[in-house]
This record gives structure tokens, sequence and C-alpha cells, in this order.
């Protein structure tokens, strides 16, 4: 997983707990240029280094360093960089912007367009202010002795020239102002054009989550399907789907615990198949085999279908054996084949009354309504346990098979049954109780996990087939006909009753949502948000004690002397007195920093949020507000955290002047800083350490079995954007606290924001995949809290100048002081404006987009034909214009035909006032010349408005054109009330049945539609290339010919795979499949079958899978459980 650059903190002096690293930075008040120059040189060392170190690399782990150029679906695929020492700079700022969109996503693209952002605004302030400030700054008459940096802040102007040079510093300041609000407001603008056009498309309008809205705290008489569509009907083009959430807890619970079972059975079956190899192995040397035997008995018990080695090139190789083609893809298996089925046909049996129950499709009004997990759990003692009925389930368990009894087993041919891996049990019959070393029954461990997987396969498939015991929360998912309907929905006051049916969401993905927060009340939330807010709160304050422990350490000696219960560390000797007091305080900082967002993830979450996206956004904020406190505020005032909001809560005035006094001398302290997070901590981004360290060494370590291999090959690193954007933010808001204070700073600033640029925009191009986006909602809030810097400037400035005395000690600067206070007050002003103006514009779609939105996808669908011409598609993109500069020439556009609109009507009113005689009717022209082109659109499409009738007949609102481009789409409208929805969805059995069998159609019609498109190709490359046929990327074999994209399917196949996408998500958990290396001595065949044996609901394979020489399992296609259903956006 991607981090962000870490919020390094330094060990404090001993001192109070509280205070922790407080006052810091004014201890490098008196920096000097050698100190400066020596951390710049230690630290562009590192980055020298580490950029080496990854142009070497870089080419030759192709597995770290470019991923994204084959192993991720064909639709997220890019073009590989260039060879050469800094030709792999090239696409870095060739790249348009519109691929980073499509590739990677609204959220990483805008993640690159907020440090562009932030370049905009360092790069031409710094080439206005250090001219001029730095001059003032240095010859003002101050400390010309020094050779400290200090001489080139506003400190060093002497109390002789503070009366009229100071001036300078306020003009300039309010340019800085004028400046950062006008890039704030330029890139808003930017930001809703971009995510409008994105949201718009035609690629993302037949997503389920551009028409799907949730609905939370929805009251016991509105939850039922004919309520809420009788609701919500009234948006245009009417309600599509509608799913009524019900609380799957306990199950779950099950399937988390069948998941690890599984995952500990493949461990169990790989240790014992190694274990046998190396018996046998042995067995052989001791016997006197010869060498040459050995290595024939080592290739022997190595793959049997071909040792697919899987390299850090990107390549297959094929050693020996069968060949490897694109059709050696794990097929999802059919019901009648002889290998092991993923749903055996018995199981997906139901009676048919199960289907006449459906949660989906049928209102129960007499269920009963599910609190949260939470709010049960405080209510625990008004539990009946007389009431409590536990469930009984078929057995699942053969009754003609044995463990104990296993004597004709293969492995007993190579080992013994005390060899065989036992475990102990839970003392506790609680699935939540861990296992204990000496305690508990001690069992077989394979016996004992066959038993438990089977069991809870058998169970949970009941479970799932009966889903009416489960009792309903209180939110929905509500999926309209149109896009815009959902944006009203989302808008509209759905009750009449405060908190109740609010908030609502939409653009929310399936696979975003939290269910364990779907049934929280609002008066839960409410105490749930009280109570994170104090610990987050707590958080930031108490921090400051394992910082200050780790400057404990660090001063060892004495503390042993002072502190009498550490008396015993002055026995230790130097050497181990040298360690503790070198590693531990920095690792003790970083650990503490790491595990800052990881908390606040979770109190997020506790808080109550719905989606993964809403909980990325409270974690920003948070976050920021950490880092803010603890890296700025904390290190750059004296006294302390608790000392500095006591002053602040008795004389609140009196923060400016102690932030004036404080802030000019702790600005040395961040040149420090700032540099070693510009240059080692961007270079070791680009190095991928965490990477590399995770593939060499936790890899080996930890990934035993075919799976583990293959989730390790395949996992590309993510990001968490929740905790990415806040140290960026950070770095700009002291940026521009420091712009007019310390100028030099800005220097410092296009550093890092400029390396970071490079750096990020190669790892987003070729290196991190986005499986989740947030539509780029935290760039505007990260935006927001660029303000913080611009208040703290004028708040510091307004009390310097306060304070600046002329050398009779009189008040010098008062203008000034009054003057940037004002100025303060329309900052304020405009930041609310500002929000006001754009704030439903960042969430919600206008209704005037809907037109050509409409013309668009009629468009895509009739490119959909010809979607596999390679021709066509070919340099789409690069030759285009920007997307937001085509936004932008289409709203200028507009902007002009509104001018030429209004001309036109002065004109006609003046020529009418000149000649009272003439006709009053209005002129035709005047009301249809300048019409947008959608709004014919409108009246094509719909077919009975024309230009000549009144613009009153042709509203949307009284005309049905709605529900006429429904039907031309082909969609149709969906009343969930009427008896004619599907009923396959009924029951989740035969959903994944259908939505199996689907995807199956779908990946047949793209193997076709390849093979007819790259049949020449393919013949060409063979007369020319024999070894291309040895060679094959580990994409060709892990996706080739799957369906990965929603335009592969039909449009009946998306709505299917939609409605069986928004099931809770226990509904959709597929049954395991336990994969095991394939062997020659036939352990995994044989285990195989008694698995098989032991239950008809316990499926394994060993299909695609090996053990290589060295007895490490290996594998050369997906697991059999791997579906494609998980590569498509929703």
């Amino acid at each position: 997983m991607s981090t962000a650059p870490s919020a390094t903190a330094t060990s404090a002096s001993w001192g109070s707990l509280l205070n922790g690293n407080s006052g810091a930075a004014l201890a490098a008040e008196h920096i000097t240029w050698g100190a400066l120059i020596g951390a710049i040189g230690i630290a562009s060392a590192s980055f020298g280094v580490q950029t080496f170190a990854f142009v070497l690399l870089r080419w030759r782990l192709s597995r770290i360093y470019r991923p994204r150029t084959y192993l991720v679906p064909e639709r997220e695929r890019v073009t590989p960089p260039p060879h050469g020492v800094i030709a792999w700079l090239k696409p870095i700022f060739v790249t348009p912007s519109l691929q980073f969109i499509q590739k990677s996503g609204l959220d990483a693209y805008f993640f690159l367009r907020y440090l562009r952002m932030l370049l905009k605004i360092f790069v031409p302030l710094a080439l206005l202010l250090l001219p001029i400030l730095l001059p003032i700054n240095r010859f003002s008459g101050g400390d010309t002795e020094s050779q400290g940096i200090s001489i080139l802040s506003i400190s060093n102007v002497a109390p002789e020239y503070t009366g009229h040079r100071l001036w300078a510093h306020l003009f300039l300041a309010i340019t800085v102002v004028i400046y950062v609000c006008y890039v704030i407001f330029k890139e808003l603008r930017g930001y809703i054009r971009v995510r409008q056009a994105y949201l718009t498309s035609p690629q993302h309008r037949i997503r389920a989550s551009a028409t799907t809205v949730l609905v939370t705290g929805i009251p016991k008489k509105w939850l039922t399907t004919e309520a809420l569509d009788g609701l919500y009907d009234v948006f245009p083009g009417g309600i599509r789907n509608i799913w009524i959430n019900r609380n799957f807890d306990e199950l779950a619970d099950k399937i988390s615990l069948r998941d690890m079972f599984a995952k500990s059975l493949e461990d169990a079956e790989t240790n014992l198949i190694k274990l046998c190899r190396t018996k046998h192995l042995k067995k052989m040397k001791k016997e006197g085999a010869s060498k040459e035997k050995l290595e024939e008995a080592r290739e022997l018990t190595s793959m049997g279908n071909g040792n697919i080695k899987v390299g850090m090139d990107g390549k297959v190789k094929e050693k020996r054996g069968e060949e490897v083609t694109n059709n050696d893809r794990p097929p999802v298996p059919s019901k009648n084949s002889d290998e092991v089925p993923l749903r055996d046909s018995s199981e997906t049996a139901v009676d048919s009354s199960a289907i006449d129950n459906s949660p989906d499709l049928k209102a129960n009004p007499e269920q009963k309504d599910s609190g949260s997990k939470w709010a049960e759990k405080l209510q625990f003692w008004k539990k009946d346990k007389a009431e409590e009925v536990k469930e009984v389930y078929p057995e699942a368990l053969s009754p003609d098979f044995d463990d104990d009894k296993d004597e004709d087993a293969l492995w007993r041919t190579y080992i013994a049954a005390k060899d065989r891996e036992t475990m102990r049990l839970p003392i506790v019959d609680q699935t939540w109780f861990p296992s204990l070393p000496l305690m508990g029954k001690q069992v077989d461990r394979i016996y004992y996990l066959r038993r438990e997987v089977a069991r809870l396969n058998l169970e949970i498939q009941a479970d799932q087939n009966n889903v009416e015991k489960y009792p309903f929360m209180n939110s929905a998912f509500i999926q309209f006909n149109h896009q815009v309907a959902a944006h009203m929905a989302c808008q509209a006051v759905s009750h009449h009753v405060p908190n109740h049916m609010s908030p609502r969401t939409v653009e929310i993905s399936p696979n975003d949502v939290l269910w364990d927060n779907m049934s929280i009340k609002w008066w839960e939330r409410y105490i749930r948000f009280s109570i994170v807010v104090a610990i987050s709160v707590g958080l930031v304050i108490f921090y400051a004690i394992p910082v200050t422990f780790s400057s404990l350490l660090a001063n060892i000696n004495v503390v042993s002397t002072q502190i009498s219960w550490l008396g015993f560390l002055t026995t230790w000797p130097t050497a181990a007195k040298s360690i503790v007091s070198g590693v531990l305080p920095p690792a003790i900082v970083q650990i503490v920093l790491v595990l800052v967002p990881i908390i606040y993830r979770f109190l997020v979450k506790l808080q109550g949020v719905s989606t993964g996206s809403a909980r990325e956004t409270g974690v920003q904020g948070w976050y920021f507000v950490f880092l803010f406190t603890q890296i700025f505020l904390v290190v750059s005032i004296s006294g302390g955290l608790l000392s500095f909001f006591s002053k602040a809560a008795s004389d609140p005035l009196g923060i400016a002047s102690n932030l004036a006094q404080t802030m000019p001398k702790a600005a040395n302290y961040f040149f420090s800083y700032l540099t070693i997070q510009g240059l080692s901590n961007s270079a070791s981004a680009l190095l991928q350490v965490g990477t590399l360290f995770g593939w060499f060494v936790l890899g080996p370590l930890l990934d035993s079995t075919p799976r583990a291999k293959w989730r390790r090959q395949t996992t590309l690193p993510e990001v968490e954007w929740g905790s990415f954007f806040p140290p960026f933010t950070n770095f700009a808001v002291i940026g521009i606290i420091y712009s007019v204070i310390a100028p030099l700073i800005m220097f410092f600033m296009i550093i890092i924001f400029g390396l970071y640029w490079i750096v990020y925009r190669y790892n987003v191009l070729y290196v991190y995949r986005f499986r989740e986006d947030t539509g780029g909602v935290l760039f505007p809030q990260a935006v927001n809290q660029l303000f913080t810097g611009l208040y703290v400037m004028e708040v510091c400035l307004a009390g310097f100048f306060f304070l600046a005395r002329d050398q009779n000690l009189n008040a010098s600067c008062v203008p000034q002081g009054i003057i940037i206070i004002i100025v303060g007050v329309f900052t304020v002003i405009y930041h609310f404006m500002l929000n006001q103006t754009f704030a439903p514009l960042l969430r919600y779609l206008p209704i005037t987009l809907e037109d050509d939105a409409v013309i668009r996808d009629e468009e895509f669908a009739r490119a959909q034909a010809s979607k596999f011409d390679s021709a066509a598609q070919e340099d789409e993109d690069s030759s285009a214009p920007g997307v937001e500069h085509q936004l932008e020439d289409r709203e200028r556009a507009e902007t002009a035909q509104d001018e030429a609109a209004t001309r036109k009507e002065a004109e006609d009113i003046a020529r009418r006032r000149s000649h009272p005689g003439l006709n009053s009717k209005p002129s035709h022209d005047s009301y249809h010349n300048f019409q947008s082109p959608s709004r014919d659109s409108w009246h094509r499409n719909a077919g009975h408005n024309t230009p000549d009738q009144p613009p009153a007949q042709s509203s949307w609102i009284k005309s049905d054109r709605w529900r006429q481009a429904a039907k031309d789409t082909g969609a149709g409208v969906l009343k969930l009330t009427e008896p004619v929805v599907k009923p396959a969805l009924k029951v989740t059995g035969m959903a994944e049945d259908l939505v199996e069998q689907t995807m199956r159609d779908a990946n047949r019609r793209v193997e076709a539609r390849l093979a007819e498109a790259n049949g020449l190709q393919a013949a060409v490359s063979r007369g020319a290339d024999n070894d291309i046929e040895a060679q094959k990327t580990v994409a060709d074999v892990l996706f080739a010919g799957y369906a990965d994209e929603l335009e592969d399917l039909t449009p009946d196949e998306r709505d299917l795979l939609v409605r069986y996408a928004f099931q809770h998500s226990a509904l959709r958990a597929r049954k395991p499949v336990i994969w095991l290396p394939k062997d020659a001595l036939g352990i995994s065949d044989d285990e195989i079958r008694r698995g098989k044996a032991v239950s008809k609901h316990l499926e394994m394979s060993n299909e695609g899978t090996g053990l290589d020489r060295k007895g490490r399992a290996t594998f050369e296609r997906s697991p059999p459980d791997f579906s494609n259903v998980d590569l498509i956006a929703l």
C-alpha cells in the first residue's frame, strides 16, 4: 500500500509530557548557513543514491516499477516507459490529463492537479517575493554581523526602518492573499468542469453508481418497496431497482470465519505436500541414490502441467511441458464438469417457496427492524436467553467417511501420523476468542479445518437462501432510470421530520459500502460523532506523550540519573545504551506517526459514515488538523499546547502577539524539515522501498501457498487518499504562512512540490492501482484547507505590525496592522461566499447537463458496434485537446451566445421604443435563434415538440421525454411493485449462477472479438519469432479473454449484474475453493479425493498450480474461485 510522505517529528528535550515537542523550532533560531547546507547535502546524497538505485532497477524489476503496463486488466494498462537513464521522464510530461482520468480515475488526477496547483501558487510568488523581500530583510539595519539564516526574515528589520519598509511586506502580503484566492477560484471552477464531464460521460453513466442513491434513517413506515417507489417515482424517469438492506452481521461473521479457516486449510495442506516431498527426497538420499537420481526426483515432484515461473520482468517463462495459452485461464467450471465444480447442482436446488419471499422484491411489514451492532451490544442485558433458539442445519459431513480411520491415505507412505500439524482449539466457544498455546484440546489441523469449512459452507448457503430470518436495517439503495433523477433525489427534502431519511448519498459504488454502518439511527450517529470528536482532539493533544518518551530515551544517561525507577539503566553496557538512545527514539516516533491515520480511519468509521469515500474525507480533515497542530503549531510556540490554549482562552487578542514573537524565530527549523521531505522522502517514494521490502522480505517469509503467491503477484500498491492529501496540504500551509515572514521558504516549496509532482505522476501512471474512486471529492476539501495558511499569516502579520516599535519605542506600524486585519475580514467573507457558491456543484450535477449527456449516450451506443476496431481508437486521446480546455471553450461559447442574445434583445427594445407603431409581437428569432442545441435534441428525441411550440409546452416537466429516452435506450422502467420482476435474484444461489453464466457468455464474446481482431497479427508474429509463443506476459495468463468492462456486457447483462452487485456483501460471498499445489507424488490429488469424500460441500482443486525444483508453490493461472465480476467497476 502506498503511503504519503512521513510527517517526521524530532525528539524534544526533557520536559512536561504534554508539552512534548513544544518550541523545538525556536531552538533553530540561530541556525547557520553551514548547518543548512549540510542538511541539504545529506538530503541530496540520499536523493541521489535512491534515484540512482531506481534507474538501475526500474527495468529489471518491472513488477515493482511498471506493473500497470501488464499486470492489470486491459482497460487499465498503459504503454511501457522508454529505456534510458532519463527517457522515462518523457511520458510524465507528455501524457495528457485525459489518459490519467481514464486509467486512474478522478482521485488520482485531482491529486496530481493539486500538486500542480501548488506549483502555480508558489512559482509566481517566488519570482515576485524573493527579489523584493530578501534585499529588504537583509539590508534593513538588523543583525548584520550574524551568519544565521534569520537575517533574511522579517525579524531582521531594525526599528528605525519598520515605519516605512514594512509597507512592502504589507502590500506583498495582500498580493499573496489575492493571488491565492484567485488560484483557488480558478481551480474549483476547473474541478467542477472536469468532474461534471466525467460524471456525465457515457462510460460512467452506464455504471450503477451513477444512478443509485443510498438513503439512510428510513422510518419503519417507509421501509417497504411499495412505499419507497411511491415516494421517489416523482423524479424524472422513475425507479429501476430498490434494495432494502437487511442486517446480515451474523452471516458476515460466519463468512469471515470460513475465509480464515479456508486460508489456514490451504496452508496446512500445502505444508503436508511439501513435507511429503521433503521426506521422499531424504529417503532417496539415505538409500544412496545418485545425484542424477535426486535431480530427476526433484524435477518429477515439480509441476506436472509445465513448470511456470512468474518473473519480476513480467514474463511467464515456460521451461517445459504443455504450452500455456490464453485459453488455459481458469474458466468458471460448469455444473456438469468432471473437475471440482464451483457450485454443485444439488446445492442450488431451492424450494420454490423461498423464491416468493425475496427481501428485495416483497415487503414484510411485520419483520423486525434491526438496530446497529454497536447499539445491540449496549443492550445486551435485554436479551432473553430463553427466546434464543439455535438453528438446526443439515449434516454437512458424509456419514461414510471418518478421518480417524483414514488408513489408506497416500501421505502415510511418506510420513507418520505424528508428523502432521496439529492445532489447539479455543478454550471458550466463541469465534472471537483466539487459540492459546498449551491450552485447549489438541486436534489434527487438516481434519478439523476440513470439517469446519464444509460445515460453514453448508450453513452459509442455507442462510443466504433464507434471508427472511434476518431483520431489516433502516437503509435502502434506490436506483433511478436517469442520473439527474438520482442527484435531484439527494438534494430534495424527503421527510417532514428532521434527521429522517437522511443523509442521502449518490455516486456510491457497491464495493465502497460500509455495511456495518447501514443500520445506524440518527441519534446514535450524533452520540458516535461526539465520542469521536473527543477522542480525536485527545489524540492531537496527548500525542506529545510518546514523543516526549522518545526524547527521554534519546537522553538515557541523564534520565537514568534523574528518575529513580530508571536507575537500572546505568548498569547497562555502553553499546546497549547507544542502541537504545540512537535507534528507539526515531523508531517510536515513526511508528506513532504511521498509526495516526489508521486510528483516525477507525474512528471515522466508528462515527457511522456509510461509505469508504466518506471515511476517507473524514480522515483527511482530522489528519490535517493533527499534522498542522503537531508539525507546525506545537514546534513553533513556547510553553506547550495547554499553555497556549489557556492563554488564548484568557486573552484571545494575545494569540496574535504570541505568534508574532515566535513565528519568525521558528522559520529556520522548517528549512531543514522541508529539505528532508523534498529530497529524501520523494526519492523513497520513487524507489518504492516499502514494496521492495514486502516483495523480497515478507513475500518469501509469509507466502507459501499458490493463492498467497498469486495475491502477492497481482495485488498492486493502492492509495488511501484520506491520509495522502494532508501532508502536502500541511507543507503548502507552512509555505503560505512564511511566504512574507521568511520568503526563503518559497525556494523549498518549489523543490518539494516539483519533485513530488514528478514522482507521483510516474507512480500514478505505472505503479499504483485505484480500485475505488471517490470522484475527486477530497480535492475541494484540500483546497479549502489552504485558507488556514492565509488566516495564520494574516494573524501573525497583524501581531507583528502592532508590536513593531521604532527607535523611540513608539508603535510604528499601526496602519499596516489595521489594513491586514481588514484584509483578513475580507478573506473570511470571500471564503464563505466561495463555499456558498460552489457547494452544490461540488457534489451534484445540474439539470442543464442532462440534455447533452443523453446525446453523448446515443453516440456512445452507436460506437459500441465498432468498439474493437483498434484503428478507430488509436491515438484518440493524444490528438484531442484537454478535457478541461474543451469545457472551458464551451463555457466561453455559451457566454458569447448569451452576450449576443443580450445585444439582440437591446437592439429590439431600442427599435420598438424609437418606432412605437411596430407590432409588439415578439420576434421569432428572439426566442429561437440562440437556443441551445441540446434543447433541439430533446425535441427530436421526444418526437412531439417543435421549435414553433411555446417554451411552456416543451418543458420537461410537462413532457414525457425522460421516459421516451429510456425507451430509446432499451432500458425501460422497472416497477418493483409489479410481479413482472425477474425472480432470478430472489435467491442468492440462483442469482450467483445467473451472474456466472452471464460472465461466461461475455467472456466468450470478448474472446471471439479478440481472436478476430488479432488473428492476422498473431499469425505474422508466429512466423516472425518462434520465441513469442514461449514467453507470455502474466497479464495474458491472468486477464486475457475476460470481460472486464461494463461496455463488454449487453444492457440486460449489465442490469442483472447491477441487481446482484447491490446485494449485501454477505449474500454475494462466493464459496471458496481450497487451492493446492499439484505434485508428482499425487498427494494433492489424493487430498482432493478425500476432501470430496468428507463432504460434497468442500471444494478443492490443484488446477494451474505446482511445485518448483526447490519445493516452492507456483501458479500459472488465477484461482478457480476467481471471477471477472471482481474486475468490473460498477
